[in-house]
């Protein structure tokens, strides 16, 4: 979709896609990754959490329709990307097993803290990775001719 909003202290299982913004209300969580063609923003207290280890070799295979499986294909290893910027306002956010990245933009700020791994992946990994969302998003906006739905997750559905 174009833009995502998780209200305060929601949690919600999957990932998200989004056209333009992501933006997490105060102590909203997400088990999955976020990833936004412009920007990702905390109000205060949030965290990603990645439900599968960052330092998996391979993703699920392709036949299995869990949750994981769908996240992992797009997330890979990353628990927030935006084009343009991530914001952490308010008190530090956690990202939890996942890295982080912005490109073709530069710009993280605020408090936050990584947990049981992840880091701030740096230019050229970030835009193949940045790439990749766009492709996979403008994949998803694409009207199906055959009128079968894309597989989505929505609160882990």
């Amino acid at each position: 979709g174009t833009a995502a909003t998780l209200g305060a202290n929601s949690v919600l299982p999957g990932s998200i896609l989004a056209g333009t913004a992501i933006t997490f209300g105060a102590k909203a969580e997400l088990d999955g990754c976020a990833l936004a063609q412009t920007a990702v923003t905390f109000s205060s207290e949030g965290s990603v959490v990645v439900p599968f280890p960052a330092e998996a070799a391979a993703p699920p295979p392709p036949s299995s329709s869990s949750v994981e499986s769908l996240a992992h294909k797009v997330c890979g290893t990353y628990a927030l990307q935006a084009r343009a910027t991530i914001t952490f306002a308010g008190p530090q956010s956690t990202i939890t097993g996942g890295d982080m990245a912005v490109s073709p933009g530069t710009e993280i700020t605020g408090g936050f803290a990584f947990a049981g791994g992840g880091h701030v992946v740096s230019t050229p990994d970030s835009a193949a990775f940045a790439a990749s969302v766009l492709a996979a998003h403008a994949a998803a906006m694409v009207p199906r001719a055959d009128g079968h739905a894309m597989a989505i997750e929505m609160g882990g559905v």
